[in-house]
């Protein structure tokens, strides 16, 4: 049975893996979700990834243990422009 996963949205996405061949002659495998049942279905999400939803609601791949990113690339300081009153 093919991993399928159901979004916020309701809508179903089933998951795939494929072996590519990179520049180097080196093979990875790499993971997508479509909407509709192709060759290289699997039957499970594979050993250290989870699935995460993404913003706008596309599921996606990821290790395990890892968070999202906020999206602000860079820790700022909010106290810019600010003095403390010693």
């Amino acid at each position: 049975m093919a991993f399928a996963y159901t979004n916020s949205k309701g809508q179903t996405y089933y998951l795939h893996g494929r072996e590519v061949e990179l520049n180097n002659d080196q093979t990875r495998t790499i993971y997508f979700f479509a909407k509709d049942r192709r060759e290289g279905v699997l039957d499970s999400v594979p050993a250290g990834w989870q699935v995460m939803e993404g913003r706008n609601a596309l599921p996606v791949l990821s290790k395990e243990g890892s968070e999202r990113r906020n999206g602000s690339g860079s820790k700022r300081s909010n106290s810019r422009g600010q003095r403390g009153n010693d």
